[in-house]
């Protein structure tokens, strides 16, 4: 698995557009992932765990709600109570918003 502290950016998904962007001191870059604008910032953690899906055989789907199972017990851990949101946008949610997501 690799990991590292995101470097401070506003990524724009495939969705985004530039417009909305008001204003920026930080760098703005267009990526090929859906979705629309996220703000990276220090303190943040992107973890790339890598696996062999099909020696498990499992489809992505199965992949993705087993990252949020896992974190979310994780955060359980820490005393931090989170939520699937249930309307089609993907990660994990606290009561003050969102915490984990998986791109």
């Amino acid at each position: 698995m690799l990991g590292g502290e995101h470097p401070a950016i506003i990524t724009l998904g495939r969705r985004a557009q530039s417009s909305e962007v008001l204003s920026s001191v930080l760098p703005v870059h267009q990526c090929a992932r859906g979705g629309l604008a996220t703000l990276h910032s220090p303190g943040q953690l992107v973890i790339y765990p890598i696996l062999n899906l099909r020696k498990r055989n499992w489809g992505v789907r199965l992949y993705v709600e087993a990252l949020l199972k896992t974190t979310q017990k994780t955060l359980l851990e820490f005393g931090l109570e989170t939520k699937c949101d249930s309307t089609g946008n993907p990660g994990l949610y606290t009561k003050i918003g969102k915490i984990a997501f998986v791109a």
